[in-house]
């Protein structure tokens, strides 16, 4: 297995846990304001633009989100007031599955060279990110990171845990 196959199964593996915490989520669900804990509709669409916005990011690539989308989902963005005036939960899974697939395609084809190929300067948001393998496993960690969120939103929804 080459470091490109193991880094995108690890992020495809963690993408698949976020999946299996919203599977039996209803729209509402989605929009449900829980106490100390960003609405899931958020989450989900946070986790649409950062995937995406990482790995192509960091190599000084862009891939086209909806307008809108990073002023709604970046880093640091305050959550609308009005959870219904963010896109519709059905067009914000579009956007994380077809993002999650584009993303999948891309670090698939990636040779080691362009694994240690330094981060666009832009990018680098932490010290210690300094090359495109650095970014992936911050992708990883990121991905993980709201997939507990999403498993803890799901308890204080009152459903069954997952594990």
């Amino acid at each position: 297995m080459t470091w490109s196959e193991f880094l995108a199964a690890q992020l495809d593996r963690a993408r698949s846990i976020a999946l299996s915490a919203i599977k039996d989520f209803d729209d509402q669900d989605f929009y449900t304001r829980v106490e100390r804990i960003n609405p899931g509709i958020w989450i989900l669409g946070h986790m649409a633009n950062s995937e995406p916005s990482i790995v192509f990011a960091t190599m000084g690539e862009t891939l086209p989100l909806p307008e809108n989308w990073g002023k709604w989902f970046s880093l640091g963005a305050k959550v609308l007031d009005d959870l219904h005036q963010y896109p519709a939960i059905s067009e914000i899974k579009r956007v994380l599955n077809d993002g999650h697939q584009q993303t999948m395609q891309r670090i698939q084809k990636m040779s080691n060279e362009d694994l240690l190929a330094p981060i666009d300067p832009g990018m680098q948001f932490f010290p210690w990110l300094k090359t495109v393998r650095d970014a992936l496993g911050f992708a990883i960690i990121h991905e993980c990171n709201h997939s507990g969120q999403l498993m803890l939103l799901r308890k204080l929804l009152g459903k069954p845990g997952l594990i």
